[in-house]
């Protein structure tokens, strides 16, 4: 379940490192060499997602959230 979840984030946060980009094109109030600037950090940006590995197994997470209650 959680590596189809990391798939989509993937997925979601390489498009909106695209939309991010496109729009940079379209601002004016942006100078061309700040423009490019920003178009670099874009391309060197990492995207990371991680989780425990006991949270795939039930039992974990069952004993993890033992006493907590919800009203």
């Amino acid at each position: 379940m959680f590596r189809e979840i990391n798939l989509k984030v993937d997925e979601l946060v390489g498009n909106l490192l695209i939309a991010f980009g496109e729009l940079l094109d379209e601002v004016d109030w942006m100078e061309q060499s700040a423009k490019l600037e920003a178009k670099a950090k874009v391309g060197i940006l990492r995207k990371f997602m991680g989780f425990p590995e006991w949270l795939e197994n039930k039992t974990s997470v069952e004993e993890f959230y033992d006493g907590v209650r919800l009203n």
